[in-house]
């Protein structure tokens, strides 16, 4: 497989993680998957810039936007264990 095949395998199994925590109850590992896969997503755009894939600009957005998307997450999973530990689980 090709570079920009595997980066959108990444890309679209992050986004069957983000489902797939919408649709569970317990959503904890599922949650912790989708943050691996966002890093490997990192991974993926830091290597499409030094192998001169993408511009520094494109880098750029493609990192801030990865970084929201962290701070989303991150935000989610916070919500989950705070809920684990009210609910004593």
């Amino acid at each position: 497989m090709g570079f920009v095949s595997d980066y959108k395998k990444c890309l679209f199994q992050f986004l069957i993680y983000i489902i797939t925590a919408q649709k569970k109850y317990y959503k904890k590992t599922t949650l912790q998957d989708a943050d691996v896969q966002l890093e490997l997503l990192r991974l993926f755009n830091d290597l499409s810039y030094d192998m001169r894939f993408i511009d520094e600009k494109r880098y750029q957005l493609i990192s801030e936007r990865l970084n929201e998307i962290g701070r989303l997450l991150g935000g989610w999973i916070k919500s989950q264990k705070e809920t684990s530990t009210t609910n004593g689980k």
